[in-house]
């Protein structure tokens, strides 16, 4: 089986093109010959990232989201034989769980050994409700033996994630806790300190470029490179739960 990544949220900013880039660099270390491909109609992003080669799917037709133009997202999938991440935006969050869900895409996938793999980022603060929201979306749209990755997004400035009595504890919040079993992994990016780690890797994913790629070529100096450094070992040991063997 094949590995093909969608990302998926349906509130915007909340760090859907970070997990993206973060994943498309982890498994390319595994596939060079992994695909990146974008399609945010309204803030391609991903393909800022040169390293990762990430190509955009042009999925609008007349200012809307044309669901036929996914036709060709799966052509691509089922005749490269290396995993795939998909970036997608807010506004394609629920045209492409209703394509993904409504017709035979599963079946056609699983024909070909590909097998979806559906990550969803939760923040704290003002956007928690609504990327909950979008948790809850996909658990009721996806299949019980779906594969999804949850992403706990501290990061972005966001604050903790809490449960409903206000604790800074997201693995005592309900929809978790009583979905523990489909969740093939769930990743932590948490609160970093604002005038060094957080500084550093807001320098890095705006001027689009990898953990890999930072160096004085790019302005960071010794310093900025061993704490990105830190950042990376870190990630990499949360994102080994993503792979599974064939």
């Amino acid at each position: 089986m094949i590995d093909v990544h969608f990302i998926m949220q349906g509130k915007g900013g909340v760090g859907k093109t970070t997990a993206a880039a973060i994943l498309g660099q982890f498994l390319k270390e595994h596939d060079p010959e992994t695909v990146c491909i974008d399609v945010d109609p309204v803030n391609s992003s991903f393909s800022d990232f040169k390293a990762l080669d990430a190509h955009t799917l042009e999925i609008e037709k007349e200012g809307a989201i044309d669901q036929r133009a996914f036709d060709e997202l799966i052509e691509q999938i089922v005749s490269i034989d290396h995993p795939f991440v998909i970036d997608s935006g807010a506004s394609t969050f629920l045209p492409l769980t209703q394509y993904l869900t409504d017709g035979p895409t599963f079946d056609i996938l699983r024909q070909y050994k590909r097998r979806p793999v559906f990550h969803t980022i939760i923040t704290g603060g003002p956007g928690q409700l609504h990327t909950m929201q979008g948790l809850s979306t996909l658990l009721d749209s996806l299949p019980e033996d779906a594969d999804i990755v949850l992403w706990i997004n501290e990061y972005h400035g966001f604050g903790k994630v809490v449960d409903k009595d206000g604790q800074e504890d997201w693995q005592n919040i309900k929809i978790i806790a009583d979905n523990q079993s489909r969740f093939r992994a769930i990743i932590v990016l948490p609160k970093l300190n604002e005038q060094t780690h957080g500084a550093d890797m807001r320098a890095m994913l705006t001027a689009g470029l990898t953990f890999k790629e930072v160096g004085p070529k790019h302005g960071f100096k010794i310093m900025a490179q061993a704490r990105l450094n830190d950042i990376w070992k870190t990630l990499e040991k949360e994102l080994s739960n993503v792979l599974w063997e064939s």
